[in-house]
């Protein structure tokens, strides 16, 4: 799983590996380590919830999908899905969750591993 965020926007993208984890465990996980004591963890969990909710605690960002809109997503096509969770009265967090697909332009060997293949690649039309 790769995390990217930029401003107030957070966005998970996930390879095919990864959503099947989160099929059968509900829960996806990975981190950053920064040194030897100081890492960022960051989870997208399968949850009892209404919405799309992230939360940042001990270190670890958090992403909560309600089952419904989890199924729909894994079980499809669906690319991703994306919420706005209110800050304040002036402020949204942008929150995106996607399926990573591999690039059209060649990269270095590992970094398309596992992706999902891509709709917009020659050999899939």
């Amino acid at each position: 799983m790769k995390i990217r965020i930029k401003g107030d926007s957070l966005r998970l993208r996930l390879n095919q590996s990864d959503l099947r984890k989160l099929e059968t465990d509900a829960n996806c996980q990975d981190s950053i380590r920064f040194s030897r004591s100081q890492s960022l963890t960051y989870t997208l969990q399968v949850a009892e919830v209404r919405t799309v909710v992230a939360t940042f605690l001990d270190d670890e960002v958090i992403v909560k999908i309600p089952h419904d809109i989890a199924k729909d997503w894994i079980s499809t096509e669906q690319v991703g899905i994306s919420a706005l969770q209110e800050i304040d009265r002036q402020a949204e967090l942008s929150i995106l969750i996607e399926k990573d697909f591999n690039c059209l332009i060649p990269r270095e060997a590992g970094e398309d591993e596992d992706t999902f293949p891509n709709p917009l690649s020659e050999k899939h039309r």
